[in-house]
């Protein structure tokens, strides 16, 4: 069962992690006694799925770079895996976003959006429904904790340029504190993995077709929010603001408009 969860999380690292090395992943990894340091996401990948039809949108955003302090995964019991979940721990995360030099405002107006989707629908290939199996509880059982996220979008403004100059927007700079995502009852109370999915055990009863019986997984995502509006200074240089160098420093000015706020955000999905 260790070698099923080694190879689980090396199979799925391996696609979104750049320059991923599969010793990194072992049984010190899964005990959460080691950790993989300096991890750099594959921005692309990321960018082509928030824009894959059918589930995607032309994008208001595109990531330049995601980078992972430190990412570790503990595994509580490798013998009863359906009720011991796997939560995957990250220290800190830091994205930068940008807007994108094109775009539509509503992508139901885009005819290259539109063609994307009747191309996705005609090439897409239907695939019999598989039974729920270990590998879907594993993965719905997946807990996330994150301490910190650190997020800045830089816009372009109504001249679209990415030079920057007086007509540059301030940059929004989120940081998302103590992030979790969590298994919750249908009522929305964290519990058990049995508590979680006692209400699938009672349709189960019920289910006159056992093999292709569809299961509900609910999941709540809190944090603490801040959000400021970063502005940069003017980049003559000023009295008081001169490095040992002689150079120049920008100064900045920040507003805040959201500070020390919780989120709570409820998911249910069918499997």
């Amino acid at each position: 069962m260790e070698n099923f969860v080694l190879n689980l999380f090396s199979d799925q690292l391996s696609k979104i992690i750049l320059d991923f090395h599969q010793s990194e992943i072992n049984a010190n990894f899964l005990s959460g006694k080691g950790s993989i340091r300096n991890v750099k996401l594959n921005v692309g990948l990321i960018n082509d799925f928030l824009n894959k039809p059918p589930h995607g949108t032309v994008p208001f955003l595109e990531f330049t770079e995601i980078t992972l302090s430190e990412l570790r995964v503990e595994v509580t019991s490798y013998t009863n895996l359906k009720k011991a979940p796997i939560v995957l721990v990250i220290e800190e995360i830091y994205a930068k976003a940008r807007e994108p030099l094109e775009y539509h405002v509503d992508p139901s107006k885009n005819n290259a959006h539109k063609n994307k989707i009747a191309a996705a629908k005609k090439n897409e290939i239907k695939s019999p429904s598989q039974p729920y199996g270990l590998l879907h509880r594993i993965l719905d059982n997946l807990s996330v904790r994150i301490k910190h996220i650190y997020l800045s979008f830089s816009s372009l403004g109504k001249f679209k340029t990415r030079r920057r100059g007086v007509w540059t927007p301030p940059t929004l700079k989120v940081c998302l504190d103590d992030v979790e995502w969590i298994g919750v009852t249908e009522t929305g109370n964290p519990g058990t993995p049995d508590m979680v999915w006692a209400h699938n055990e009672l349709s189960f009863k019920g289910a006159t077709n056992q093999r292709h019986r569809s299961c509900t997984i609910y999941k709540k995502l809190s944090m603490m929010c801040h959000i400021k509006l970063l502005s940069s200074g003017d980049q003559k240089r000023t009295k008081g603001l001169q490095s040992n160098s002689g150079t120049s420093i920008t100064s900045e000015s920040a507003s805040s408009l959201l500070s020390n706020t919780k989120v709570d955000v409820y998911l249910g999905y069918v499997r």
